[in-house]
């Protein structure tokens, strides 16, 4: 599922590709990003966030990692006393 931020008339929308259904309008853009990040969370998506001229300014995907790396691993400790 591709989830989009963009532009329409003088708010920022959140909508599902291939659909015209309005997810959430916002004045501002900050806020519809918000609104389209609480949307993804959890699901197979993508969210794609459009500048005013319809160029993509960024690009993030949610859902569970099948292949996670040690990087993004948490960190397991025995002894507690140095926190």
């Amino acid at each position: 599922m591709r989830v989009y931020v963009m532009p329409m008339d003088s708010k920022w929308i959140v909508k599902r590709e291939s659909s015209d259904e309005i997810l959430a309008s916002h004045y501002r853009k900050d806020k519809a990003i918000e609104s389209a990040k609480e949307i993804s969370l959890g699901r197979d998506a993508e969210l794609i966030i459009l500048r005013k001229d319809g160029t993509i300014e960024n690009l993030d995907a949610y859902g569970v990692n099948p292949f996670p790396s040690d990087d993004n691993a948490p960190e397991y400790r025995e002894d507690y006393s140095e926190l």
